[in-house]
Formats: C-alpha cells, structure tokens, sequence
C-alpha cells in the first residue's frame, strides 16, 4: 500500500488530506504533467488473455547486458512510479515495467481480481511474453524489484518462478522496497480511513499533482509529474487514454467540469484481498532462496522475524530514513545506487 506507516499514527504529516482549490494567485505551472518518453525508451501494449497491458522498456538487450530488472509498483500507482530510478539505471542494466491489472493505462475484462494470485500470473506472463526468444538458448537473468503492493507480489513470483521454473528466466535476485507484514497488516483498518479522506476528483491533472506533492504522499515534484497522471482518468467511467500525459487540462472548470480527473484504480473496492496481499509475507521473503534486499524507510518498519533474520545475515538491509513510503520516488539516486551496489556485490 502506498502510504508510510507514521501516516497512520499521525495524520499531521500531510499538509490536508482535503482538497482545497487554490486561489486566482495560486500557479498551476509547476505541476504541468511530463511525459514518460524522458525517462523511459519504449512503451508499448499487449494483450494477454483478458487483458490489455501497458508496459516500458530501457537499455539494452538483456540478453547483452546480462541482467533484467523487472520494477513492480505499488497499490494504485503505476509502472511511471519508477521513472527517474529507471533513468538512473538504464545504462546498467535493462528496465521493464507495467501498469497492473486495474492500474495506470492497463485495461481489463475483470479489473476487480486483484487477488495475489491473479497478479503474480499476470507479471509472470508478462516477463515471458516482453523477452521470449525462439531458439530458447540463452538464459535470461531477471532480479524481481517491487515497492509496497509491489513487493509482496515479487516474493510471490520469486517463489512461483524458483517452485515451477520458466524456461531460460533465471532469478538471480530479490528486492522488496518498504513493505513489511507487520506494519502492513497493522494498518489495514487505519489505510481505509485514510483513502476515504482523499478528494474523489480534482478539476484537473495538475491541481491532482500539487495535492499529493503538498500532502507529501510523494514528495519529489519532478518524479510526482510523471507518476501522478496515470492515477487518474477523465472521468468515472473510462481509463486514461494515451493522452494522459499532456500537457492541456489548464481550463478552468465549466458547466461540464471539463478537465476534472478522478482516480484510476478503486483502492476500497480492493479491501478483500488486503490482508491477503500481505499475510505471510516475512516467512515466504526469507524463504526464497537467492540474493534478498530489503530497502525500508525507517527500522520501525520491521517484525521480529525479520529482525532475527537480519541479524543471522540472511538478507541485506538499507535504511533510507529521509524518505517517505514511496521511496523510489523521493530519493531515486539512493535507490538506483543500492540496486547498483546489489547487482555488484552478487555478480549478477
């Protein structure tokens, strides 16, 4: 999920849960959308059974750098959530990323199964579909990378791909960016008070992405420029089109509230495969067998399991305290050197 844990305990860190229109004086121009294509070199669409996906590439051939860095994003983000750590990466390694099941620019029969288990199927088809090769020689060395929802999903492909392996998708390693089953399970109850409170529109993009930068939800504001715009769609019934990240929705509000933007993905219509996404969490990350890092924003964060484990040397820990929960936003250099130093010290 994609809120800190101290936002629970203390709603005090936003500046308005809210929303507020600004005043005449107020300048939208700093939270005019930017454009994927800054940061990434390839988006493209697939179907794959009911669904149909959108998804980014960066860097090379994998196959050439010997090394792929598949990114999972969090409860209602998207794979735009990894942008400037992917613009930082993509001259070590090679990038793929997309938008889940119910998110960002994917479009599905059945958005409303959002069950693990649906979602870990639909990340595995993915990798398999974006880098199949017919002669099926060369292997190809994936580390699994995911924030918060994200996370919990990539221990769970990590272990469905180490208990019924693919054929040449190799996993070389594990990175689970600030989720934990302690903190999460705990804030369940309080997660749903705090999505309530959430304005259900804004009059438009960019009064949507001075909101989430104001109430520091995500705090890098050239980061939130990219990631914010395929959170939200034009109107209650249809998902963003292409278009989602131009640079045109400066109207004022009409009769018609032309512009206005409401949420992409139904968080609460979710609430039935929450504590599902992260029960059993700490004993499945620790039993998955390869190189594990676990990047947290504060030692608060962590169980006893984990705790003990950490202290037997079983996976690797870094703290980047200055952060908020949507970390690989706030501080994408921390992040990209961690995954750098990560692939390094595992001669991956």
């Amino acid at each position: 999920m994609s809120l800190q844990k101290n936002i629970f305990k203390n709603k005090s860190k936003f500046v308005s849960m809210k929303y507020t229109k600004p005043s005449s004086s107020d300048s939208l121009d700093d939270y005019n959308p930017s454009s994927w294509d800054l940061y990434f070199d390839e988006m493209n669409y697939v179907q794959i059974s009911d669904s149909k996906f959108r998804y980014f590439k960066a860097g090379g051939d994998p196959y050439l750098s010997n090394s792929l860095f598949v990114l999972i994003h969090g409860g209602g983000h998207s794979a735009l959530s990894w942008s400037l750590v992917t613009k930082q990466l993509k001259d070590e390694c090679s990038i793929f990323s997309f938008d889940l099941r119910g998110h960002g620019g994917s479009e599905s029969e059945d958005e409303s199964d959002l069950s693990k288990e649906n979602l870990t199927n639909d990340i595995i088809e993915m990798i398999k579909y974006a880098y199949s090769t017919e002669d099926g020689e060369n292997n190809l060395n994936v580390v699994i990378i995911g924030h918060s929802l994200g996370g919990s999903l990539a221990v769970n492909v990590v272990q469905n791909l180490l208990d019924n392996p693919q054929k040449n998708i190799i996993v070389k390693g594990l990175v689970v960016i600030d989720v934990v089953e302690g903190t999460a399970l705990e804030s369940l109850d309080n997660m749903k008070n705090i999505i309530s409170d959430w304005p259900p529109s804004f009059p438009s993009i960019q009064h949507a992405i001075k909101w989430v930068v104001e109430s520091r939800i995500v705090r890098n504001v050239e980061s939130a420029k990219v990631s914010i715009p395929p959170q939200f769609k034009s109107n209650k019934n249809n998902n963003n089109d292409d278009n989602n990240n131009n640079n045109d929705n400066n109207n004022e509000d009409n009769e018609e509230k032309e512009g206005e933007v409401f949420w992409r993905t139904d968080l609460l219509g979710s609430t039935i495969y929450w504590e599902n996404w992260f029960s059993g969490l700490s004993s499945q990350f620790l039993s998955c067998f390869v190189p594990k890092l676990l990047i947290l924003a504060g030692t608060d964060r962590l169980d006893t399991e984990l705790t003990i484990a950490q202290m037997q040397g079983k996976y690797q820990l870094k703290l980047l305290p200055s952060c908020g929960h949507v970390i690989q936003e706030d501080d994408p250099k921390s992040i990209s050197d961690c995954l750098i130093q990560f692939k390094t010290r595992n001669s991956i």
